[in-house]
């Protein structure tokens, strides 16, 4: 199961190599749970992309994640997030803004099956069932190209 609506941590070509190593190592008749939302619709059609966020505000920090570039090869926003009363602390890191769709047609791709369960307003369980076991995690080799992104 990866739970926590946790895919934006991992790039178009990261989820790959995850979704080849999950199906191959469940069971013939496995189960495959995504928790996931529809982010392309909440972010940039309900609320906008967002240059600076204020991610956590307390009596003793005020933390800030502010936009600092895009990898076009990787599909992903690249962010820091800085804690204003620590000023020397900075944490830089990637995101990928996944649409359900994409989750959803990657699990097929892996899974015989796909099926939606709708938690709640915009979030979702994908379910894969049975893997295909079709690509080994071994054959698939990194582009050299990505090396230099």
């Amino acid at each position: 199961m990866l739970y926590g609506l946790s895919t934006p941590h991992f790039n178009p070509w990261d989820i790959v190599k995850m979704y080849v190593s999950i199906s191959r190592i469940l069971s013939k008749g496995g189960l495959f749970v995504i928790d996931e939302a529809d982010r392309r619709k909440t972010i940039f059609l309900t609320t906008g992309y967002k240059w600076s966020l204020a991610k956590s505000v307390g009596e003793n920090n005020v933390g800030l994640s502010l936009h600092i570039g895009y990898d076009s090869i990787k599909g992903t926003f690249k962010r820091v997030f800085l804690n204003i009363k620590e000023k020397t602390r900075f944490i830089t890191y990637e995101i990928f803004l996944w649409g359900l769709a994409e989750v959803a047609t990657l699990t097929w791709i892996f899974f015989r099956s796909v099926d939606l369960i709708n938690l709640e307003r915009s979030r979702y369980f994908i379910l894969g069932y049975r893997p295909r076991k079709i690509i080994k995690p071994e054959s698939l080799k990194i582009s050299s190209f990505l090396d230099k992104t």
